[in-house]
Parts: C-alpha cells; sequence; structure tokens
C-alpha cells in the first residue's frame, strides 16, 4: 500500500554522507505526494565543505543526505522549509551564502545553492470510466489543483480525455483486483465503466478498504440493490457496503445529459474536498503505475 501523510515514507531522519540518498529521498517523496525542496550546490568559492553538485532532500519533518553540515546546512533548512511554507509548487531560487559572514563557519569560502520546490497536489480523484461522464467530469476537474487518474482497457477513449494520468488495463477478474489495489490511499473513487460487470468487479474490491475519502458507484437506486445482494453473498460486510455511495451526484437531478450528471458529480466532490480539509494543501498523491476498466 502507497505511503501517505497519515504514514509518511520511513526515510533516514537524519543527513548522511551517502551520494545516493538524496536520489532515493527525491524518488521516494515523489511516488508517495509528499511535499520536498530539493537543494543543490550549484557554485563555489574559496574554501567550502562540499563540492558543486552536492544535493539534499528537505522536507516538513525529515532531511536526506547532506550539502556539508554545520550552520550552513541549517540555514539551508530552514530556507527550504520557509519555501514550503509558501507553497508555491515548482518555485527554483537560487541564494548564495557567504559562509563566514552569514554561517559563521571558518572556511571563508561561499556557497550558492539552488532551492527546487515540489508540492503534492492538493487531492486525488481515481476514475474507472473514460466514457461520456468520466471525460467530461475530467475536463471540469482539469483546472483544479486535483489531480485527476481515468481508468479504462479502451486505449482510444483514454487518448481523447483531459486526465492528467490515463491507466490502460483490462476486464479481467484479476487485472481489475490488481489495478484496486494500485488506488492510492484517501483518493475519492469514481466508479462509471461501460459494464456493470466490471463495476462490480470493482465496488467488490474498493468497498473492501477502509482507506478511502470517498467511493461512488454511478447508477440507480435499483442497480445499488442489486448489486448490495450480490456483494452479501460474496461475503461484504454491512460495513463495507457502507462505504459505497451510489447513486452520486446531487439528488432530484432531472437532466440526463452526461455533461449534466458530470457537473453534478463534480459539485458534490468539491463540497466533499472542501469539507475534508485538503483543498488547503494537506493533501496526497500517488500516480497509479497500471489500471484496469
Amino acid at each position: 500500500m502507497s505511503p501517505t501523510e497519515d504514514n509518511p515514507p520511513r526515510l533516514m531522519a537524519a543527513a548522511v554522507a551517502n551520494g545516493d540518498t538524496w536520489r532515493k529521498a527525491l524518488c521516494d517523496c515523489s511516488d508517495a505526494g509528499v511535499a520536498h525542496v530539493l537543494v543543490s550546490v550549484t557554485d563555489i568559492t574559496g574554501s567550502a565543505p562540499r563540492d558543486r553538485g552536492a544535493k539534499m532532500v528537505v522536507t516538513a519533518s525529515g532531511v536526506f543526505d547532506s550539502i556539508g553540515g554545520g550552520e550552513l546546512e541549517r540555514l539551508a533548512i530552514e530556507h527550504a522549509r520557509s519555501k514550503l511554507a509558501a507553497a508555491d509548487q515548482y518555485a527554483i531560487e537560487t541564494k548564495k551564502f557567504p559562509l563566514a559572514a552569514a554561517a559563521l563557519q571558518c572556511c571563508g569560502g561561499s556557497m550558492t545553492l539552488m532551492f527546487e520546490v515540489f508540492m503534492s497536489p492538493t487531492c486525488n480523484v481515481v476514475i474507472f470510466g473514460a466514457g461520456h461522464v468520466g471525460k467530461q467530469l475530467c475536463a471540469l476537474l482539469s483546472p483544479l489543483p486535483i489531480h485527476t487518474t481515468l481508468v479504462d482497457s479502451r486505449e482510444d477513449w483514454l487518448c481523447s480525455s483531459t486526465a492528467e494520468e490515463k491507466v490502460l488495463g483490462g476486464d479481467e477478474a484479476s487485472e481489475i483486483a490488481e489495478i484496486c489495489r494500485r488506488v492510492p490511499k484517501h483518493a475519492y473513487s469514481y466508479i462509471m465503466t461501460h459494464s456493470h460487470l466490471i463495476d462490480f468487479e470493482i465496488v467488490k474490491h474498493l468497498a473492501q478498504r477502509q482507506d478511502l475519502r470517498f467511493l461512488g458507484l454511478i447508477g440507480s437506486e435499483t442497480k445499488w440493490r442489486n448489486f448490495e445482494t450480490r456483494l452479501r453473498r460474496e461475503g461484504l460486510t454491512a460495513r463495507q457496503l457502507a462505504n459505497v455511495t451510489c447513486p452520486i451526484g446531487s439528488k432530484g437531478l432531472t437532466f440526463k445529459e452526461p455533461s449534466a450528471i458530470a457537473i453534478s458529480i463534480a459539485s458534490d466532490l468539491l463540497i466533499k474536498v472542501s469539507n475534508t480539509g485538503v483543498a488547503n494543501g494537506v493533501g496526497i498523491m500517488h500516480p497509479m503505475a497500471t489500471g484496469a476498466d
């Protein structure tokens, strides 16, 4: 299961002089959606504790690798965390530190550091089904700070979507189970595929998870009653069935057009996101590597 903001990746908490550590931390933070700053030594003059190219990764609670230690590193960490607090996605800044004057170090030279900020998106939405409603929903969410993953077995339908991440999968039960396993914790998941059989398989797997922020199934109350009966036969508990919302979107909607349904679902999603606080940046994104419908 992918790490989350509640269960961050277990990286080394102290700076170490291992040239590969910053690389691993960079990959782990990116994979887990943890906001971080890559600090790089871009230039030195005179005597300095590290050469050009030395790097470290700074998060809100950890430091990985080292650019030389001492007061300079403390100042760099402090500056990196101020950049994280500003939540300036992809900001790049170059800053020169005179070691004697700024860092009170006896080296006598200076080091120029580059700070590259990588913030995590506010929330992750996984949509199963690249049909008319699924694509409309992706289009509505695309201007917002929301990471959308669209999953479908039909490559041509996927390619024409505006989803940030497009996952091509299969329709076999084993493939569906694997995709459901890859859905990140705290995701908002929506099931709206072209097949009730596929919908059922996805619901069966995702309903057993207690770590999703939302699990919605498109369809009528009649469809859900049918699914509910079959899921009980499959051994799902009342608590697991309660994880599923069906129908989804605004109650009382009379419009049947895909765009209207997508607007209704998007409106409901934005309210949910706002109420959970992830709209303020306390989110998690973990890209899915493969997919199924």
